[in-house]
């Protein structure tokens, strides 16, 4: 439109289509995983929206197919293809996340926050806790303190 040309030298025009690129995959990548987001069935959605309202409480996948109207063996089916990971691993992930904002946030006990994310067995959300953090709920909480204070 300026009539301007503008001209590169070869390394100069490799490193501009590899940064373009980039960008464009970038892009892409975002584009799909939103538009994943978006297409999931609407029974997952809806099984999803219940586990995140009702995670501190005995979820089951039996309760939960049944709240989205499906067998449960097709549910548990359904719900991995979905969501690329288990019923049961969504679940421990939600408690976690909720235990570990709870735990950064907040002075009640360990043992309240464990009661509040939905274990009944203490033993196991820290058996849990450990695998996932590499370190304690008590450990977590005064690192967390520790780099509020920084």
């Amino acid at each position: 439109r300026f009539g301007l040309t503008v001209t590169f030298q070869q390394p100069d025009k490799d490193r501009y289509d590899r940064i373009l690129l980039e960008l464009a995959l970038h892009y892409f990548r975002q584009e799909g995983e939103e538009s994943a987001r978006q297409k999931l069935n609407p029974k997952i959605l809806a099984a999803r929206s219940y586990m995140t309202q009702h995670y501190n409480q005995n979820v089951t996948l039996e309760e939960v197919a049944r709240q989205v109207g499906l067998n449960t063996t097709y549910f548990r089916h359904l719900f991995k293809q979905e969501t690329r990971i288990s019923f049961k691993e969504y679940l421990t992930h939600l408690r976690l996340s909720n235990a570990r904002q709870l735990l950064a946030n907040s002075d009640i006990s360990v043992q309240q926050v464990i009661e509040e994310v939905g274990y009944t067995n203490i033993s196991q959300f820290y058996r849990v806790f450990r695998q996932h953090y590499h370190m304690t709920p008590a450990e977590y909480r005064r690192l967390q303190q520790g780099a509020k204070q920084s």
